[in-house]
């Protein structure tokens, strides 16, 4: 009966649609049978092994050796096999069929043209089964919530009940800690003192917010841009994403029997961390809290941060060949106090975004030993992401690479519209 199923899979469905088919055909003939149907939750489904598998080998086999498929081809057999096989198997490809479907009836600008997937956006909950869901989010990493190792939760713990900024002060400033042999404990001491030192310089009366966007980053958040002690990058302000602009001028080309195309300006981000020319993270802040569904705050942490994280990711995997599976990109988001991080990874041929809670700074001495912990220890780990993909790039970059022909699964760019944010058709 196995081979039965698998012989009869021709393709022109997806993986989900052919398994729901036959589950259907199942039910319909034990009724006819007389026969009852009941799910057993004891006993583990074996259709991805048996069944979708085989599906997939024999595919791709099918594929490699058939001769005469266009090599313009853009069916989605095509786009299966420049997936590859393993993605397929990590990822149903019922999700990319999902994100193509549904980003169709979107008439502005949405993640999901650029196959970037966010599941704390609605959207998806009520536009995929229960069964695609629990796939996709299991493929989620936590690694933005990783617990801190022991020696800095000693060191945070030094902030308990402590309610005077001379007292937080007087405490920290006796932690030895030198700054190149021990960065981690150096970087956390220097970002509670020059925190509590907003306070100290203002008789412990509530914080006042500063009057600009760049004191806001240096001043408030000063501890995000000095994080870079901890990886060994470097940081620029206000610069264009070259991977950005790269991607939005890939089609631009000489002029022949027309003018050729007027570059197109990359996105600018508030801030960007560089591993050499490598971008790895971004920031983006506004002055104003206007709430998490502010206008400014859901267009930068909605959209244009996460399409710049995927440019960096397709920059490095196209630079270096690495699979993009291999890569992680983190991304920031501050409103006035609060501080929300985005961390992006890559599953066949969809990007997953995980965003950690919107935390808020202290704006009070007593809120500092409550607060304060939880935004230092998000932007840590992020820290420890960001080290991670250099770690990635240095393993690639000290191997030989006699063959520039890499292999890699295909893996869809980002979707380029107007200043507007609006689709092609609204132009």
């Amino acid at each position: 009966m196995q081979s039965t199923i698998v012989q009869s899979y021709k393709g022109d469905q997806s993986l989900v649609d052919f398994k729901r088919h036959w589950k259907h055909t199942y039910k319909y003939f034990a009724k006819e049978f007389g026969y009852t149907c009941k799910r057993n939750t004891d006993i583990e489904d074996s259709w991805q092994e048996s069944i979708e598998d085989n599906i997939t080998i024999e595919r791709t086999e099918s594929i490699q050796s058939s001769k005469s498929s266009s090599s313009r081809s853009t069916s989605s057999l095509k786009y299966q096999r420049k997936l590859g096989t393993n993605d397929v198997r990590n990822l149903s490809r019922s999700v990319e069929d999902i994100l193509y479907n549904v980003s169709k009836s979107f008439t502005y600008e949405h993640p999901s043209h650029s196959y970037i997937v966010d599941l704390s956006d609605g959207t998806w909950e009520d536009h995929m089964e229960q069964e695609d869901f629990e796939e996709i989010s299991s493929c989620y990493d936590n690694a933005l919530n990783k617990p801190l190792p022991d020696y800095l939760k000693e060191i945070l713990c030094k902030l308990d009940k402590k309610c005077c900024s001379s007292d937080i002060y007087d405490e920290f400033s006796t932690i030895a800690a030198h700054p190149v042999k021990d960065p981690e404990v150096f970087w956390l001491k220097q970002a509670v003192i020059d925190f509590v030192l907003l306070f100290m310089d203002q008789n412990d009366a509530t914080l006042k917010m500063p009057s600009t966007e760049q004191d806001l980053l240096e001043d408030i958040f000063g501890f995000i841009k000095k994080s870079k002690r901890l990886t060994g990058t470097t940081c620029v302000t206000g610069n264009e994403s070259r991977a950005s602009s790269e991607h939005r001028n890939s089609t631009r080309m000489i002029g022949s029997i027309c003018q050729e195309e007027r570059k197109t300006s990359g996105e600018h981000a508030d801030l960007c961390f560089y591993y050499g020319s490598n971008e790895l993270a971004c920031l983006e802040l506004g002055l104003a809290d206007s709430g998490s569904h502010g206008t400014k705050e859901l267009n930068e942490a909605g959209i244009k941060v996460p399409i710049m994280m995927k440019n960096f990711a397709l920059q490095i995997s196209r630079q270096y060949g690495i699979n993009m599976s291999g890569i992680k990109i983190v991304g920031f988001m501050i409103s006035g106090l609060n501080l929300t991080a985005l961390l992006m990874t890559f599953e066949g041929s969809t990007s997953l975004i995980t965003r950690s809670k919107r935390l808020r700074l202290p704006e009070t001495v007593a809120d500092i030993p409550r607060l304060l912990p939880l935004v230092l220890k998000l932007v840590f780990n992020a820290a420890q992401i960001v080290k991670g993909t250099m770690n990635t790039i240095k393993e690639a970059s000290t191997s030989v690479c006699l063959d520039n022909d890499n292999d890699l699964p295909f893996f869809p760019p980002c979707y380029v519209s107007s200043s507007k944010r609006k689709t092609p058709e609204d132009d």
